[in-house]
């Protein structure tokens, strides 16, 4: 590191050699650092590296925790899809049984229906032999 006696005697020799102006332009491009902290691309290679090797080990862990949590998704909506298929299972089963209820009302309706029609056809065609007897009886005595 050039420290401050010796960086003023290096000026005044080089204003001396060169004049002031130059002696002040060539000072100015001298650090007031110590060179030991100024940094080389090499300085700057490794620190990228050993970054890019921290990212990376992050990127992992997220990919891995969202790997885990699209999975627990999954999980949770494979759960919840299953719920609703039983429900809807159960559901229809329901239905089913109310509409086989009744289906099976109409039908027992309809064969009582068909009982009643039954018999009214039979007392029909007995009332219409019992008068055509009759009709025949009576033609039988007015002659």
């Amino acid at each position: 590191m050039i420290h401050e006696p010796l960086r003023s005697s290096l000026y005044r020799k080089l204003a001396d050699v060169l004049g002031e102006d130059e002696a002040s332009a060539l000072m100015n491009e001298l650090p007031t650092v110590d060179w030991s902290s100024i940094v080389t691309r090499d300085h700057l290679d490794a620190r990228f590296r050993a970054e890019r090797v921290v990212s990376q080990d992050e990127f992992k862990a997220v990919r891995s925790e969202m790997h885990d949590e699209f999975k627990a998704v999954r999980g949770e909506m494979h759960h919840e899809f299953k719920a609703v298929r039983s429900e809807m299972h159960d559901e229809f089963t329901a239905v089913r049984g109310e509409m086989n209820d009744r289906f099976d009302a109409v039908t027992g309706r309809l064969d009582d229906l068909n009982g009643r029609m039954t018999q009214i056809l039979m007392w029909m065609v007995g009332s219409i032999f019992a008068a055509v007897g009759l009709s025949f009886a009576a033609a039988s005595l007015a002659h």
